[in-house]
């Protein structure tokens, strides 16, 4: 985590209660300089509850980095379509 140049999350909806994950990621990538981009490949609902966790995750956390969210299930997401 703290050499990549991108993350991709497939089918994890980061819930609120999984601090150790939110924890791991802070410590892996708050000196990465080479990090990019954060893609998200994940089913959400109607009101958009997962992607919105995820950005204000990342806006609180990692500003300027290209965060992109797919609400998708990955076997529907064909990668570079």
């Amino acid at each position: 985590i703290s050499n990549s140049n991108k993350l991709v999350f497939i089918g994890y909806s980061l819930p609120t209660t999984d601090l150790y994950l939110k924890y791991l990621l802070i410590c892996g990538i708050k000196n990465n300089y080479n990090l990019k981009k954060i893609k998200v490949i994940c089913p959400d609902d109607e009101k958009g509850s997962t992607e919105q966790r995820y950005i204000n995750f990342f806006d609180e956390n990692f500003r300027n980095k290209t965060f992109e969210f797919i609400s998708k299930k990955f076997e529907d997401y064909h990668y570079g379509r």
